[in-house]
Parts: C-alpha cells; structure tokens; sequence
C-alpha cells in the first residue's frame, strides 16, 4: 500500500476537510493551522475561498473576536458574493458584540438584516442589534427595532427576550 500510495503533500481538499474535522471535534487552534494553509499555500483556490471564511470562525471560537472580525472583513472583501457571505455578516457581528464593540455591532446586525432578509438568523441578528443599542444607551432606537423584529418575526422565539433586554 505504501508502494502504491506513498506519503506526500497534502492537497487543499485534503487540507480543508482535516480542518473542517479539526473544527467539528472543537480543535480551534489545530482547525485554524490547517484552513490558514490552505489560504496561504493555494491562494486563489475554491478550496483557499472557503478556508478564509472558516480562519476566521475558528478565531471566534478560539475568543479572538478582534482577530475574527478582521478575517470576516478580509472573507467579506475577496468574496462578497459568496455563499457564506451571510454566516459572515453575522459572525462579524457576533465577534463584534462578544469583543464589546457595540457600535459596530449595531451596524453589522443592521447590515446582515439589510443583506439578507428573511434569512434563517434573522430574528437572532435582532435580538443582537437591540443588545447593542441597549449597552450604547439607546433604548428607543432598540425599541423601534423590536417592533421591526416583531414584524419580520412574529413566531420568534427570542421576542420575548429581546423584550427583556429593553426593559432591563
């Protein structure tokens, strides 16, 4: 077997999926290695594509929200029009939020509402753009996007939540 097969460089596929496993088994620093070279060694790539998008959920999951927010700016940039564009968006926001950068957070909620509307996610990017306008102080305009959530979302779960989150 090792005749037939013998041991060389791994290809990015092969790269992206010990990776994805790596990610899947909460190995995050080990997950983030292996995307990073893709992105490195096959620049251009659909492969190196899609590992950019997971560098930066793996510097989420690690709590390196800062760093996640610029690889998800980074991903954004190159690939606009890609099919993870929206878990993006809303991962930007949520590193955003976690990094306690509520103004920004507050636009990228608003971004990813705005992008992609009726998106699966949508109620919860609600519910986080009215966190952060509650932490910044500004209740009405979190107030006013209740009601837009309440709207969008009738049957949400997190209405009640977000409620909450206002009163407080």
């Amino acid at each position: 077997f090792a005749e037939k097969f013998p041991p060389g460089p791994l290809t990015p596929t092969v790269l992206l999926l010990l990776g994805l496993a790596e990610f899947n088994t909460g190995r995050y620093v080990e997950a983030h290695d292996a995307f990073q070279k893709v992105v490195v060694g096959y620049s251009g790539s659909e492969e190196a594509a899609e590992s950019s998008f997971w560098v930066a959920e793996a510097l989420f999951y690690q709590g390196g929200y800062s760093d996640a927010v610029a690889a998800y700016k980074k991903f954004l940039e190159a690939y606009p029009d890609s099919d993870k564009a929206a878990a993006a968006r809303y991962g930007m926001a949520w590193s955003q939020m976690s990094a306690k950068d509520y103004e920004a957070a507050a636009k990228s909620f608003e971004d990813f509402i705005r992008f992609h509307p009726g998106h699966p996610f949508g109620d919860s990017a609600y519910f986080g753009e009215i966190k952060s306008l509650v932490a910044l102080g500004r209740e009405g305009e979190a107030y006013r996007t209740f009601e837009w959530m309440k709207g969008a979302y009738p049957k949400s779960q997190l209405l009640d939540d977000a409620l909450i989150q206002i009163a407080w």
